[in-house]
């Protein structure tokens, strides 16, 4: 029997040093086909004319979902790097990093007679996907509304972005457990990264991982447990 695109996306999803790693999913050809497969489905028939997809797991994500769908990728870049031509540009609002990304798309590769479809590997904030969309109505294009494989986002979010298919919700994921340490009793935690509760503690992430202990209160309202943000 053929596994559901979600119970391989479980089999290879890991945390590691307090971050959330999906790479496995690309390594894995099995699971890396049932998930684009899984993506596109919703939209088949959808009339989507274009995916698109924010740099750098967007494009990997984005490109093969347009080959399934056989229909062309759009790219979207962050940053300063070389992308000719006239382009459509937009700086997000801040991502789950708080880092604010200029988008840019460039302008010819939409006309008003196509509809666009994001994908990509995880939505939280939502804001660089409004970004997207925002730019994709400038050309005078349609939204057809965004695939992930994992969704995080907000009922204020969503707003936002339009409509939003996923593989699995965020409260799909195993918990990240973290270990007792030097006798203090500490609790499992959800995160994606940057700040996980250990009891009256706070244990920031950083790219190592667990990096030291500083008292907080920062409860996310999403769970009760975790200041949000999560690495990945």
């Amino acid at each position: 029997m053929t596994k559901a695109a979600r119970d391989l996306v479980l089999e290879n999803f890991a945390w590691i040093h307090g971050h959330a790693d999906v790479w496995a999913i690309f390594r894995d050809a099995t699971a890396l086909n049932a998930v684009v497969k899984a993506l596109v489905e919703p939209f088949k028939d959808g009339g989507i004319t274009a995916v698109c997809g924010v740099e750098s797991r967007g494009f990997l994500l984005g490109a093969a979902a347009a080959v399934e769908l056989g229909v062309g990728f759009i790219p979207v870049r962050k940053g300063e790097g070389l992308f000719p031509g006239e382009k459509v540009e937009r700086r997000a609002a801040p991502d789950y990093r708080q880092q604010r990304n200029c988008l840019r798309l460039q302008r010819h590769a939409l006309t008003p007679d196509d509809k666009v479809l994001l994908v990509d590997d995880w939505i939280e904030t939502g804001n660089q996907a409004a970004a997207v969309r925002a730019m994709v109505s400038e050309c005078g294009s349609g939204w057809a509304g965004c695939s992930v494989i994992i969704d995080q986002l907000s009922e204020e979010g969503r707003q936002a972005v339009g409509p939003v298919q996923a593989l699995l919700a965020f409260s799909d994921l195993p918990l990240y457990q973290v270990e007792e340490e030097a006798g203090r009793e500490v609790r499992p935690a959800v995160s994606r990264g940057l700040n996980c509760w250990l009891g009256p503690w706070r244990c920031p992430v950083g790219p190592g991982g667990l990096t030291g202990e500083t008292p907080g209160h920062e409860r996310d309202r999403r769970n009760g447990d975790i200041a949000s943000g999560v690495q990945r």
